[in-house]
């Protein structure tokens, strides 16, 4: 069975028009605006695997206020515009008392029978109670994009936009729950990587940063992040902190965090002599300050267990480092996998410290959701001297016909 998100049209997807102080739909083709990023949203989320499915009530069809060629422009701006499966369409009112008008679930359930939906592992993403309901009845997970019109609406999970709903489904994966995130920064790398559409978000470090040529301090790491989060958005940007003593990790957190709104937080799994409090700071973080972290730095599958325990929304096991010391890392994210998945955490489990090619695939393979990956290894997966061979004759025989 596929999993899907279903997106509401109207103040998800598209501008709503205030009016007396009153917020309702577009009604003319004139008033209609796509919001900012929803493209780049909505392609976000296909590339997580889920199906992109629009369900949108349009009552001022039925009460005369909107005509349906109006409501069909508005329909074929979203198809040709934006990265979507399918979008459904309820024009009646309340009176009509059908099956499809939201909050009832009829729209989705007929996607579910369409596409063979597992609506039990998909979401709903809207801004009103009307959608939360009908996510509820149609046993999904509703997400609300938060607003000054829909607070105290019940839901599964309230965000800030779009862009943070993005980032809400890729912490709990997704029909396809496989990414290739990058070890750089550089800005020309990334942006090279991005356009070929295989990155699905960044990760660096001090020494990754120092490597790309970012000099000046915090300044200068504010800076590089700042333009790389911008690039990548609504994709995750990884920055450590640059301190073990537990009120500055705390204090630099918040701090990196305020940078964009996709920067995640890496702390490492306990200090340079074994200090403890690091699981302490990643606790608090996501648990207080709803701050999600990376939790960096570890060598085996049971400290990235305790580390999902704690509330890390990411655990970072190193494998070219557990394959130097001898032992097989494929195992040990078997072994994690298992844990996670058998007591119901929602970490992903990223691998870094990729030495080879093959250690890629090997390691999706074996259960880890994430392989960080420099650009170097990814142009190894990409290019093969078969291929190059295959291209070059090709060429030379076209022209000769």
């Amino acid at each position: 069975m596929r999993e899907a998100v279903f997106l509401d049209r109207d103040g998800v997807i598209n501008r709503v028009i205030v009016e007396d102080g009153q917020v309702r739909s577009p009604r003319s083709f004139a008033e209609f605006e796509l919001t900012d990023g929803a493209a780049a949203c909505l392609q976000a989320i296909r590339a997580l695997g889920y199906l992109v499915i629009v369900v949108t009530n349009q009552p001022d069809i039925a009460r005369g206020k909107m005509s349906a060629s109006d409501l069909e422009r508005m329909s074929e701006v979203v198809r040709s515009r934006l990265a979507i499966d399918d979008m459904l369409v309820c024009p009646h009112d309340d009176v009509h008392n059908c099956m499809c008008r939201k909050p009832k679930p009829g729209m989705l359930l007929e996607a579910k029978e369409k596409y063979d939906i597992d609506l039990g592992k998909s979401y709903l993403v809207g801004d009103g109670w009307k959608d939360m309901e009908a996510a509820r009845n149609a046993g999904c997970r509703g997400v609300l994009i938060g607003a000054d019109y829909n607070k105290g609406v019940e839901c599964f999970k309230r965000v800030e936009g779009l862009e943070e709903a993005v980032r809400l489904l890729s912490g709990n994966g997704g029909g396809q729950e496989m990414a290739i995130f990058l070890d750089s920064g550089n800005i020309e790398e990334i942006e090279k990587y991005l356009k070929l559409g295989i990155v699905r978000g960044v990760t660096t470090n001090p020494s990754i940063l120092l490597r790309d040529g970012v000099t000046g301090g915090m300044a200068g790491i504010k800076a590089r992040c700042i333009e790389i989060a911008k690039l990548i958005s609504p994709y995750p940007l990884s920055v450590e902190v640059t301190t073990n003593d537990t009120k500055g990790m705390l204090k630099q957190a918040k701090e990196l965090a305020g940078w964009a709104d996709n920067i995640v937080i890496k702390v490492t799994v306990h200090g340079p002599k074994g200090e403890l409090d690091n699981l302490a700071v990643i606790h608090e973080l996501e648990t207080k300050h709803d701050i999600r972290v990376n939790v960096t730095a570890m060598m085996s599958a049971q400290q990235c267990f305790l580390a999902a325990m704690a509330g890390g929304t990411y655990v970072s096991l190193f494998g070219g480092r557990v394959n130097n010391m001898g032992y097989n890392c494929v195992d040990e994210i078997g072994k994690l996998r298992l844990l996670l998945d058998n007591h119901d955490l929602d970490a992903q489990i990223i691998v870094g410290s990729t030495r080879e090619v093959l250690n890629v695939l090997e390691w999706l393979v074996a259960g880890a959701h994430i392989i960080t990956a420099t650009p170097s290894l990814i142009n190894g997966m990409i290019v093969h001297p078969y291929t190059k061979e295959t291209v070059r004759q090709f060429l030379d025989d076209s022209k000769k016909l």
